[in-house]
């Protein structure tokens, strides 16, 4: 289909029209044509999809209410109001600050992947971030830290020491790292001990 583009209108010199009035005109025709060019190429894809329809719906609509506002059909006020009307999905999405981990381009590539994919899915965004989610899990249990390996060693050693009934706690009152003036330990400080004990078990050679 041969493009076409919208025919540049000059102002009539009658001096029976303002030059807002004339300035109307013009808005009124370009719409007009703007929508007989939007209809034409819509109906010239092939496959169409029912986010290509609804996007040219919405296009549509938006150029024929500011043809309705340029013939004064519709106030400024309306206008305004049916732009705020516009569903999210099509709006450019807010800029974000990106994690400072990640490359500016890797970062725009991405958005720009998720703006230009099927407006049929609805659900891109989500489903990028579930696939990362599920590609990245986080680690299990407590945040292992260096420092605690030899934490985990002595609690180990104290609990294979303790006569029986032995529990953590009993640990916990003997080895917690927060043990001080002020400082009760409860289960919390049990399981951290225990935690450190397993994962110290799972580094040894």
């Amino acid at each position: 289909m041969p493009k076409r583009k919208l025919q540049r209108r000059s102002l009539p010199t009658s001096d029976s029209k303002s030059s807002d009035d004339v300035s109307d005109l013009i808005l009124q025709e370009s719409m007009s044509e703007a929508r007989k060019i939007l209809q034409e190429g819509i109906s010239t894809v092939e496959n169409q999809s029912k986010g290509l329809l609804g996007l040219g719906a919405l296009a549509d609509a938006l150029l024929l209410n500011l043809e309705r506002c340029a013939k004064g059909e519709i106030t400024l006020d309306q206008l305004s109001q049916s732009l705020k009307k516009i569903p999210n999905i099509f709006r450019p999405p807010q800029p974000v600050s990106h994690p400072r981990w990640l490359q500016p381009e890797l970062a725009q590539q991405i958005l720009d992947s998720i703006a230009g994919t099927d407006p049929d899915f609805v659900k891109r965004a989500e489903e990028l971030s579930d696939w990362i989610k599920k590609s990245y899990p986080p680690p299990r249990g407590a945040e292992w830290r260096p420092e605690n390996y030899l934490l985990g060693l002595e609690a180990q050693r104290v609990y294979d020491s303790l006569k029986t009934p032995k529990s953590w706690m009993k640990v916990a009152h003997l080895k917690c790292s927060q043990k001080g003036p002020g400082h009760t330990c409860t289960k919390l400080c049990a399981d951290r001990l225990r935690q450190a004990a397993d994962q110290s078990k799972n580094l040894a050679i």
